[in-house]
């Protein structure tokens, strides 16, 4: 059951910057309340007050800027889906907000909640952190900042947020026009469940299709969304081959530390970050290759 809680709706960041200084680790941040809900429900939550930011404007854009693309804590799922639908090279977070619960959970759901529910599998964090995202922090006062998606996590449903600190917005950079990306899951089943592996690549071309740039997050195998820089190392300057496809699947094996669990084994997920790696870097090749924009 429920126990009993306030809820307010502000209407301006400032608005609930100022809520979450007042009442400090007693309140809770709601925007589609997909897992807070859940939580709340199960008792491992049981805030006084939710601030549902839901509303305000600023949190709920998608639009390009000078310094990229900008995306508001509080857009929706199925809204961040859409707009990215035929955009060159971000298909890797295309493929990771599609691959989030079902249709209903994606219409309400938004990209800040899965990212502060912080939980290993989060569909959103490796193609974030393969696309050199940056997430934008404000506190009480108005002070900001800005720091990497991969250094947001400190743990399973931990991250970096203090106290009053609020999510207000994800930065994607530019791309490189021959840059393309995937987000590769899986799971028991196709959509709905959580990721026993997931598995994020960016990766630049130059005109030689030599690699200029790569970057690859993992995701369910670590406590963390874990990058691996060890491929970034080894590719830059190759071709990417079934050979060297191959060996970056090697090289996340490595990398990655998986648990057992009911879901699978930790020699299963090992295994299955190698398959993984390998096919979604060969899937970059074939986009760039065969000139298509996803």
């Amino acid at each position: 059951m429920l126990r009993p809680f306030r809820y307010r709706k502000p209407f301006t960041i400032e608005e609930t910057l100022k809520g979450l200084l007042e009442y400090g680790d007693r309140a809770k941040v709601v925007a589609g309340g997909t897992d807070l809900m859940v939580q709340m429900k199960q008792g491992l939550l049981s805030p006084q007050i939710l601030f549902d930011i839901s509303q305000i404007g600023e949190l709920r854009k998608i639009e390009e800027r000078d310094d990229g693309v900008y995306i508001g804590a509080a857009a929706t799922m199925a809204e961040i889906g859409a707009w990215f639908n035929s955009r060159a090279g971000y298909r890797a977070l295309l493929d990771g907000v599609n691959s989030v619960g079902s249709r209903q959970v994606r219409n309400v759901g938004t990209i800040g909640g899965n990212l502060c529910n912080a939980v290993p599998s989060a569909d959103t964090a490796p193609p974030l952190i393969a696309l050199q995202a940056e997430l934008q922090l404000v506190g009480a006062g108005g002070g900001s900042r800005r720091i990497g998606a991969e250094q947001f996590f400190r743990g399973p449903r931990e991250t970096i947020l203090a106290t009053g600190e609020l999510l207000t917005g994800i930065i994607l950079p530019p791309l490189n026009p021959r840059q393309r990306s995937r987000y590769l899951k899986l799971g028991p089943r196709n959509g709905m469940d959580l990721a026993i592996v997931g598995v994020a690549v960016s990766v630049a071309f130059n005109e030689a299709n030599q690699v200029d740039g790569v970057r690859v997050a993992l995701g369910a195998v670590a406590p963390v969304p874990l990058r691996v820089k060890s491929i970034e190392d080894y590719l830059v300057g190759k071709h990417l081959t079934e050979e060297t496809a191959e060996e970056c699947g090697r090289l996340a094996q490595e990398a990655c530390s998986p648990i057992s669990d009911l879901r699978a084994s930790a020699d299963y997920r090992r295994e299955m970050v190698a398959v993984l790696t390998k096919r979604a870097l060969l899937e970059c090749v074939r986009q760039i290759e065969g000139g298509k924009a996803q």
